[in-house]
């Protein structure tokens, strides 16, 4: 594909910019990214990671994570091999896996940006009774819970019934 600028060079680049709701998108080669970026002569591809760690800072007040965060061998996924400071780097975790992996070290993250660690949009309908499910089973458990700590042993009883029923429910449908 050629660049949308020149139209001489392969795409290496892909520039989207939104402004006041408008979004634009191209496909770009390396000079003309570095011309459109303002690099003053320095090539788009010469920023390091390095010159980029204080944005993570600055968007989430965190420091940034590097493999010398970590005491002994940094954590790395099992499946694709990855780090943190790989995911931190890249903006991208490597696999699936990684999102299980590195959870702690994520999630302060995600609550920052969405203000919740749990899906609250939509749900395709075959799966909204099984997420319905195992909602109220978490809030049963914390009805039991608090029940318990306050000595209602009657109703933790029903509550202790009640989860039972929905968790055969559930490994019924599994």
């Amino acid at each position: 594909m050629r660049c949308e600028k020149c139209q001489k060079n392969n795409v290496s680049v892909y520039y989207k910019e939104t402004v006041n709701g408008k979004t634009t998108a191209m496909g770009l080669c390396k000079e003309c990214a570095s011309e459109l970026m303002g690099d003053d002569n320095k090539s788009f591809y010469s920023k390091s990671y390095e010159e980029f760690k204080s944005l993570f800072e600055s968007l989430f007040g965190l420091p940034t994570p590097n493999e010398k965060t970590f005491v002994g061998e940094p954590k790395k996924c099992n499946l694709c091999q990855s780090s943190f400071s790989d995911l931190v780097s890249s903006g991208k975790a490597g696999c699936p896996m990684c999102y299980r992996v590195f959870a702690d070290e994520l999630i302060p993250t995600v609550s920052k940006i969405h203000g919740n660690t749990t899906h609250v949009g939509l749900v395709p309908d075959r799966y909204r009774a099984g997420f319905e499910r195992k909602d109220k089973i978490k809030k049963l458990e914390a009805e039991l819970k608090e029940a318990v700590a306050n000595e209602e042993y009657e109703k933790a009883a029903s509550l202790r019934d009640e989860l039972k029923t929905l968790r055969d429910e559930t490994s019924e449908n599994i």
